[in-house]
């Protein structure tokens, strides 16, 4: 288990973590090309103050959680080049600060979501 003061800027941010100022939050997580297997948890919508999550071109499967639409401050966010099965939730339709997604080359069926119209 990680505590967040247990770790220091240099060793999060070569991780592709970064923390706010006081290390109390996670901003931003950038891991690509770490050969992460596994699915995406559904706690990761529990990083409220996340702004960008790049996840790409890992060996990530399972379906996007909808619980990501919790993250009301994220912008950024791609998984592309993963093995990510399922739908496009539509719950990311309500990200209200998201501007870029990225979710090509996974195994993704179903059509675009409307709702992802909303995103502005």
């Amino acid at each position: 288990e990680w505590y967040i003061t247990d770790i220091d800027d240099g060793f999060a941010s070569s991780m592709g973590i970064t923390c706010s100022e006081y290390y109390t939050t996670v901003s931003e997580i950038q891991l690509v090309n770490n050969y992460l297997k596994g699915t995406l948890p559904e706690e990761l919508g529990l990083l409220t103050q996340l702004e960008r999550l790049q996840l790409v071109a890992n060996y990530l499967s399972g379906t996007i959680p909808s619980s990501l639409s919790l993250l009301q401050r994220l912008n950024y966010f791609s998984l592309r080049v993963n093995r990510l099965t399922g739908i496009i939730p539509t719950q990311l339709g309500k990200m209200k600060k998201l501007e870029h997604i990225f979710l090509s080359d996974n195994e993704l069926g179903g059509t675009l979501p409307t709702e992802l119209g909303l995103l502005t």
